[in-house]
């Protein structure tokens, strides 16, 4: 009696706890399915998975509650296209941002760009960024997260971030700290000499931290970003992208550009969705390799593709010469530039230029005014809206040859107005060579011989990519040819020559450096930059109205294209390092301008029919598509 009465007692607690335990697992998966199903359609839950958002996860919420198994979570905020432009025009960020970009398939479109716009603030000065997001920044270390587990099994997450990105960076500041490289990325000079300190748009109330944040939002489970017309105009310019409709409709549109950057959008019935592309080149494997220089600025791509050319600053604005037909003509003839009296009738161009969330307001000069007789002085000096000089004390610093100059540190953009392009390759060539297509192959030939040369020197840091290494390899043996040009001069090939010239110009700058041991190189070779273009602008225009020329003036034999060419063709200066002088930087600089002009020239963009077409024919892209107002809808970077 006692065993069986144990036994069922026995079986009787089994039965209780069989009980309990399965009303306890019942309520488990019931809380657990609704857990997950909240989960999925909370937008709170979405903004906490590390694997989709990366560095910009939400917090999780530290406490579980049973009752509302997955409480609310507000969107993160991000930097707006508007902030990432505005820090671009500044000069925080350059081209080489973007170049060295890689898109994961896998991810948000928007999320590579955000990325690297805060890595690159974090590399070059973290106090400026917000204590909570530095702290943030540096715990995530801005990489891919992927999951590990023990076995199959998910008993924790273990974050491992990839480093590729982050090695980039460290590599591409690396060479800068140490010397190899010097950045010749030039700030605009304010008139005055004098920068005020809340210009920056990283601190003060107006700082993009203030002004140009927006939190994500989450659409038909996509996670995605607001972009304006506006921050579209702006992208594109600063990138050289050319967006087209596509069959005729006003419904979905493309247009790829520097770097292989490339931009689609669709109208679903509710927003236009834009998905952002770094593409891989025709007869590529992988993406282009991309140089260590600097790049170009994006103040400098915004402005001159719109046929503007910038040449200083004042606090709130930017000064910049507007070149149409009227002011090539006046540059040739010799007339100096001028600040309208006047509010000026702006073309299409520069009024989109205007219409847009720029850092600074624009001034633009747009007058010329012709001088009776010999002219006195430099041919193009610049003069404000009372035709006074700008600087008495320093009348040959502000003159049209100085703004050109100023092309080769920051100013080697993909896409350009067909007049801008003539006016400055008049000032950097003269009229000894112009047109003549050896002498463009002659320049060509000479500067990827210097690359070559310069590769030579710092074979270990790659200076203009991995594959640099076998390409010049193949020049060496003869396989290669040192002009072998591409076929389709795209705006992303142009852009990577482009780069790779300011890579060079920036390792011989810091080879001639150490040699001279000169403390500010890049000024010294702007300053006498500018004085052998205004020699080469006088001679230029002096041959074309010989009735000006002053009695006494002289033609230096310096100004010669051909002298400059025999010169730097001798290999003297290229046998060791040690032979390295500013005074080559100079040259080497303006030959960069000259080739610049004749490769902008060829430049196609995608959907353009004239590549060769008249002058007249040749407008700014930008106005092509901008100029379509029948966008009325948001957009969404998805």
């Amino acid at each position: 009696m006692g065993t069986a009465s144990d036994v069922r007692d026995w079986i009787g607690v089994s039965a209780a706890i069989a009980g309990v335990v399965g009303l306890l697992w019942a309520v488990f998966t019931y809380l657990a399915g609704a857990r997950a199903n909240q989960r999925k359609e909370d937008p709170g839950a979405v903004f906490c998975n590390k694997e989709r958002m990366g560095f910009f996860a939400a917090k999780t919420p530290p406490v579980y509650n049973p009752i509302k198994p997955w409480r609310p979570v507000k969107a993160p905020r991000i930097p707006s296209i508007t902030a990432m432009l505005r820090a671009g025009e500044a000069g925080i960020w350059t081209s080489a941002m973007v170049e060295g970009m890689t898109m994961l398939e896998d991810a948000a479109t928007w999320k590579p760009i955000c990325e690297e716009f805060l890595r690159t603030l974090l590399y070059s000065d973290s106090s400026k960024i917000p204590h909570k997001m530095r702290r943030s920044l540096k715990k995530a270390r801005l990489g891919q997260i992927q999951k590990e587990g023990f076995g199959g099994f998910r008993f924790w997450k273990h974050e491992r971030i990839s480093d590729e990105a982050e090695a980039r960076h460290a590599q591409r500041m690396d060479v800068y700290k140490r010397k190899i490289l010097w950045c010749c990325a030039k700030p605009l000079d304010y008139l005055d000499n004098t920068k005020p300190e809340d210009e920056s748009p990283l601190q003060g109330p107006n700082s993009i931290w203030n002004s140009n944040m927006q939190r994500l939002r989450l659409r038909d489970g996509k996670i995605t970003m607001n972009v304006s017309k506006s921050e579209l105009a702006g992208f594109c310019l600063s990138f050289g992208i050319i967006p087209r409709w596509e069959f005729g409709g006003k419904n979905a549109f493309h247009g790829s550009g520097a770097f292989e950057i490339s931009l689609e959008g669709r109208y679903d019935g509710q927003d236009f969705l834009l998905s952002m592309k770094k593409s891989i080149p025709s007869g590529w494997h992988e993406p282009r390799d991309s140089a260590m220089g600097s790049g170009y600025s994006v103040l400098f791509a915004k402005f001159m593709v719109c046929g503007l050319l910038p040449f200083a600053q004042v606090k709130g604005y930017i000064n910049a010469i507007e070149v149409n037909r009227d002011m090539l003509d006046a540059i040739r003839t010799g007339n100096d530039v001028a600040d309208s009296p006047v509010l000026p009738v702006l073309p299409a161009s520069a009024k989109i230029l205007r219409s847009l969330q720029n850092h600074k307001h624009i001034n633009i000069f747009d007058v010329s005014r012709a001088k009776p007789g010999p002219l006195e002085g430099h041919c193009g000096t610049i003069l404000n809206d009372t035709f006074e000089l700008l600087d008495p004390k320093s009348p040959e610093r502000w003159t049209w040859p100085a703004a050109v100059a100023g092309i080769a540190f920051g100013g080697l953009v993909p896409v350009v107005t067909r007049a801008l392009v003539e006016a400055v390759r008049f000032t950097a060539l003269g009229v000894d060579s112009v047109g003549d297509p050896k002498a463009d192959t002659f320049l060509l030939e000479q500067l990827e011989r210097t690359i070559d040369w310069v590769h030579k020197t710092a074979r270990d840091s790659f200076l203009f990519g991995k594959e640099t290494v076998p390409n010049r390899t193949s020049v060496a043996e003869g396989v290669l040819h040192y002009t072998t040009l591409p076929d389709n001069f795209t705006v992303a090939t142009v852009a990577s020559m482009f780069s790779r010239y300011t890579t060079m110009l920036e390792r011989l700058v810091a080879l001639a450096a150490a040699n001279s041991h000169q403390q500010y190189p890049v000024e010294y070779v702007f300053k006498e930059l500018c004085k052998h273009l205004t020699q080469v602008h006088d001679k230029a225009v002096w041959q074309r109205n010989p009735a000006k020329r002053p009695v006494d003036w002289e033609e230096p034999k310096s100004s010669h294209l051909g002298t400059v060419c025999q010169g730097l063709m001798k290999d003297e200066w290229r046998d060791t390092v040690g032979n390295v002088t500013l005074d080559h930087c100079v040259t080497v600089a303006r030959l960069i301008i000259v080739s610049w002009t004749h490769l902008a020239n060829l430049v196609s963009w995608e959907g353009d029919l004239e590549p060769e077409g008249k002058f007249e024919s040749r407008s700014p892209p930008p106005v092509k598509f901008m100029s379509i107002d029948e966008i009325k809808y948001d957009f969404a970077l998805c």
